[in-house]
Parts: C-alpha cells; sequence; structure tokens
C-alpha cells in the first residue's frame, strides 16, 4: 500500500479513538463538568489536584508527564504535520483526564472541580 493510505488510516483511527474517549468522557458527570471548564479553570484544576494530599500519588504523576509531554517539542507525531500532529496531544489529554476520573477519589474531584470553576 502506498504512504497516503497509511497515513489515512493512521488519521482515521486516531480520530475514531479521540471520538470514542470524548463520547466515554461526555457520559461521567465529572467528566462534562471538567469540559465546561475554561482553559485557565483547567490549569487550575490541574494545579489542585497537584497540591492536594489525598489524591493518589500516581495521579500526580500522570499530570506531570502530561505536561512534560506537551512540553516537550518531540511528540509520538511532531506537531508540524497538520491534524494529526495536534490531535495526538488532545487524546493524549482526554486519555489522561480520563484515568484521573476512575482513578483520583470522587469528593476529591468534586472539590477540585468547585474550586477551579469558581464555586
Amino acid at each position: 500500500m502506498s504512504w497516503y493510505i497509511w497515513l489515512f488510516l493512521a488519521l482515521a483511527a486516531v480520530v475514531l479513538l479521540l471520538g470514542v474517549s470524548l463520547f466515554l468522557l461526555r457520559l461521567n458527570a465529572r467528566g462534562r463538568r471538567f469540559l465546561a471548564l475554561r482553559s485557565r479553570q483547567k490549569l487550575r484544576f490541574a494545579r489542585l489536584l497537584l497540591s492536594d494530599g489525598e489524591v493518589p500519588w500516581f495521579a500526580k504523576a500522570m499530570l506531570i508527564v502530561l505536561v512534560a509531554y506537551l512540553a516537550m517539542p518531540i511528540d509520538l507525531i511532531p506537531d508540524f504535520i497538520p491534524v494529526l500532529g495536534q490531535v495526538d496531544d488532545i487524546l493524549m489529554i482526554v486519555g489522561v483526564v480520563a484515568l484521573l476520573l476512575a482513578i483520583v477519589p470522587a469528593e476529591r474531584l468534586d472539590a477540585a472541580l468547585d474550586s477551579a470553576s469558581g464555586g
């Protein structure tokens, strides 16, 4: 097969995975609350989780790894590739948030969401 067919298949797989991840995130009430936050509020949410002593250390490690991944110029798919370069970053964010919703205790998530949203 030609390279462009492989590229199209990779793009289709990534978009499908992103769509399924977002769908599953929207099924959860906390996921919907997280998605409703603005960008600055999402950063505040992450900071609140990192500073909370009751959040498991591996959840904090996942946040730190996510920030490092987003800050690094080298990604799984380089950002200079149109669409795919940005979609892999979004997919990483959605995946980590979905794992955080499963790992972090519900009361800590609710407290962080309330504080981040200003409520």
